[in-house]
């Protein structure tokens, strides 16, 4: 197989979504329940989107959409699948997406020379992971709802502080 083949690959993935679409819209599936489901329709456009990643010569974004689909995939079939009380359900959400971003390091990034976007798939992965710690501590209620209130004025600082970071770091790389 040729490294990086080119192919239409957003045009074939809309052809099927098209298509999935459609074949459910005409209730072609309906006698397949799995081939019928959201679920189908996720993992499947997972598969496509890994298939485009070796395809294209390992092109980063299409590994990212696939195992985010794949974690989404995940996320709407397991709580079913395993009858998980409803705290773990919200919490897998988070921690699939987490697990999905430290599959692109592994996968991905890990072999690309040292450097500062080699680890970028580490803080979404520690923030989703966090995230889900978090809303796990609130609906067992280790922690007390009330926590929340002090979250009005949490989220704009943490808004403002970021942005200020991000505006005065590319200021610094601009100015040198």
């Amino acid at each position: 197989m040729a490294k990086g083949l080119k192919l239409p690959y957003t045009g074939i993935f809309l052809l099927f979504a098209g298509l999935f679409w459609l074949s459910r819209t005409l209730e072609i599936w309906e006698h397949l329940p799995f081939l019928y489901s959201t679920e189908a329709f996720l993992f499947i456009s997972a598969f496509l989107f890994l298939l485009f990643y070796i395809l294209s010569g390992k092109t980063q974004g299409y590994l990212v959409v696939g195992l985010v689909l794949l974690s989404l995939g995940g996320t709407t079939s397991l709580p079913r699948k395993f009858d998980l009380p409803p705290f773990l359900a919200q919490t897998l959400f988070f921690h699939l997406l987490s697990l999905a971003f430290i599959l692109v390091f592994l996968l991905h990034t890990r072999s690309q020379k040292s450097g500062g976007n080699r680890n970028w798939p580490f803080y979404p992965a520690a923030i989703l992971f966090g995230t889900g710690v978090f809303i796990y501590l609130l609906d067992t209620e280790i922690l007390p709802v009330t926590i929340l209130q002090r979250f009005d004025l949490l989220w704009p600082v943490a808004l403002i502080g970021v942005g200020l970071y991000l505006v005065i770091n590319y200021l610094g790389r601009r100015g040198s």
